[in-house]
Formats: C-alpha cells, structure tokens, sequence
C-alpha cells in the first residue's frame, strides 16, 4: 500500500487507501507546533495519528544462538509498516532549470544563489517532462533522515509539480 504525506508550513496530512472500503482513501491532518522543528513536529504526528501507525505482523524468527531441539525460542514478532511505498509532497521553493541546461553537479549551488535561507537543507531534484524541466527544490536533512527511519521506499515531490502541469495542460 501507498501512503502519501504532505508537509506544508502549518499541517502535515496522512492519506492512504482505505483497507475496508475499496475506492476509499482515509484522511488524516496534524497541525504544527509553532516553535518546533519540522522534523520535530513530524516525529510527534507519527506518534499521535492513526495512519502512519499502522503495521502488519511479520512471522516469528528464530533468535540468534543455539537452538535447543527441546524448546525453540523465538523473537517477539516485529511489527513491520503496512505501507511498501510513502510519497511524500513537501510545500518548498522551487527552482526550474530547462532540461537542456540541467547539469546535476551544479543544482546545489544554484539552487543556494536563488534561494538564501536553505541551511540545514539538501537539494533534490524532480524531472517535469511535460514541461521540459527539472525542478530543484530543497528538503530539510533531519526531515528526510526520521522519513528513512521510519519508513522504507520513500519518495519525495515538491507539491507545486503536479500544479504546473495541470496549469500547462491548460494553456
């Protein structure tokens, strides 16, 4: 299953399908704390809300060490995540660079001349074919480090690309 999280500057929101109604996705929103880090604030809604929480048993396993014919001992069943794949959106600045352009050393420091308040944060990219770009865009490091704690598949999109292809598609 896929979750997608979208982080903006006030909320985070949790969007999955729905495991007893097919068609259905269920929703959930966690506001931020002001004054509090976003990764801080992302560690807090993975505790408090519902749908990131949700987890599928694995089966036993052995532990590690001679096992005695007599009695097997196994380990505590772990609780794996019941997503296989986590989208997350993130509400950030973008720049655009023509593909043609495009050279993948040279995007961090591009992105830093344009945008000057990226400290603790590391420049991704995300390819807009439709339009013939490639969106650079920036994530906090200790955002992404507890979204690869916690997760595993995780995929990152700047929430305005799927905006600037509907936009194009209509013009």
């Amino acid at each position: 299953m896929k979750l997608t999280i979208r982080i903006t500057r006030t909320t985070i929101t949790f969007t999955a399908p729905n495991t007893v109604i097919e068609g259905q996705t269920d929703y959930e929103q966690y506001n931020m704390k002001a004054g509090i880090a976003v990764a801080a604030n992302l560690r807090q809604a993975l505790t408090e809300c519902r749908l990131p929480q949700a987890k599928r048993p694995t089966h036993l396993t052995p532990l590690s060490g001679e096992i005695n014919i007599d009695v097997v001992q196994t380990a505590v069943p772990q609780a794996e995540s019941l997503y296989d794949e986590v989208l997350v959106v993130i509400d950030t600045q973008l720049l655009l660079i023509p593909q043609e352009e495009f050279d993948e050393r040279t995007v961090a420091m591009l992105y830093a001349h344009t945008n000057s308040n990226m400290r603790q944060d590391e420049v991704l990219t995300y390819p807009i074919a439709q339009l013939g770009v490639v969106a650079a865009y920036a994530v906090n490091r200790d955002l992404r480090f507890v979204l690869s704690e916690t997760f595993r598949g995780v995929q990152y999109m700047p929430l305005l690309a799927p905006v600037l292809v509907q936009f194009s598609q209509q013009s």
